[in-house]
């Protein structure tokens, strides 16, 4: 036998126009008032903590994305940089130092 949990009532008043929207939606399902509120209740709190679960993870997605670019801009960066030491002061020619920078800072798909 599964073990009730604990439950507390709220109570609320609506104006005759709310309860024949209420009593019109509920009709179908056979539920009194108080239970089909308790599903619409329940139903809104899951539907926007799943949105605002949805919406978070888009603005992580997007900010990831703009780190993948901020990171391929910095190697490209880097890797001219690098470049530029290794044949202006480390006396490297110009083809093995595009090689070495290529390697080191490599493009990323």
């Amino acid at each position: 036998m599964a073990k009730r949990r604990p439950t507390e009532t709220v109570a609320t008043r609506f104006g005759r126009d709310t309860l024949g929207l209420l009593d019109k939606a509920r009709k179908p399902f056979g539920d009194s008032r108080g239970d089909h509120m308790r599903r619409l209740v329940i139903a809104t709190l899951e539907r926007d903590t799943d949105s605002e679960l949805i919406r978070r993870l888009e603005e992580l997605q997007a900010s990831v994305a703009n780190l993948e670019i901020e990171l391929q801009k910095t190697q490209r960066a880097m890797r001219r940089i690098l470049y530029a030491i290794l044949v202006t002061i480390g006396d490297v020619d110009a083809s093995d130092a595009h090689e070495i920078a290529g390697k080191l800072f490599e493009e990323r798909d």
